[in-house]
């Protein structure tokens, strides 16, 4: 017999998620299109420094 609950995915089960992760909030800015970099370096910096982290912590597991 099967089980109709779902399993995780492999990211929602990594132990290393940023805490970032489940704020939803947060979440939808950080999953947004990169805007241009001159609109404001300060937000584009922070976005593309936690997902090149959270990439490579990913990939190094």
């Amino acid at each position: 017999m099967t089980s109709l609950t779902p399993k995780p995915s492999p990211v929602e089960s990594w132990d290393r998620l940023p805490s970032d992760w489940h704020n939803d909030e947060r979440m939808d800015a950080l999953f947004a299109f990169f805007k241009d970099r001159e609109l404001n370096p300060v937000h584009y910096d922070a976005k593309m420094k936690f997902w090149s982290e959270t990439i490579i912590n990913y990939c190094e597991d």
